[in-house]
C-alpha cells in the first residue's frame, strides 16, 4: 500500500440507506485527493472488492501525482461536487466501529453463501 494523490478528483461524504450510513465517495471535480492506493491484488481478491463495493460506484482509472495508473471505485450517477468534503477523522469517531462489524456481517454471509459445508460445521 503507497500514499497517492490524484488530480481532477475529489473525496466527498455520501448518504447511503437504509441507515443513513456516510460513506466516501470520490467524484470527478477540480480538486486534488490523497488516498492509498492497495497493489498486488489477485484476480480472486479484486472480485471480492468488487462484490463488496456497491452498485454506486463504477472501475475508474487514475493517474497518480506520484506517477503511474490505478484502478478506484468512483461515484458517477450524479453530481456531488457541493457535498461536505471527506473527514476521515470525522467517520473514525463516529462511523468506523460500525462500519468494521458491517464488513465482519458481509464476509461471513458472503462465506456461507460459497461454502456451505464449512460455515455449518462450525
Amino acid at each position: 500500500m503507497r500514499a497517492v494523490t490524484v488530480h481532477g478528483w475529489q473525496a466527498v461524504e455520501i448518504t447511503i440507506p437504509p441507515k443513513d450510513r456516510k460513506i466516501p465517495a470520490l467524484v470527478p471535480g477540480s480538486d486534488a485527493t490523497g488516498g492509498f492506493a492497495v497493489e498486488g491484488l489477485t484476480p480472486h481478491e479484486w472480485n471480492e472488492v468488487d462484490e463488496f463495493e456497491l452498485d454506486l460506484y463504477q472501475l475508474q482509472q487514475v493517474t497518480f501525482e506520484q506517477g503511474g495508473h490505478g484502478w478506484c471505485f468512483a461515484y458517477l450517477k450524479r453530481a456531488l461536487s457541493n457535498n461536505p468534503k471527506w473527514n476521515i477523522g470525522n467517520y473514525a469517531s463516529t462511523e468506523l466501529t460500525e462500519y468494521i462489524e458491517l464488513c465482519r456481517k458481509w464476509r461471513r454471509r458472503r462465506d456461507e453463501l460459497i461454502n456451505p459445508e464449512r460455515s455449518s460445521a462450525s
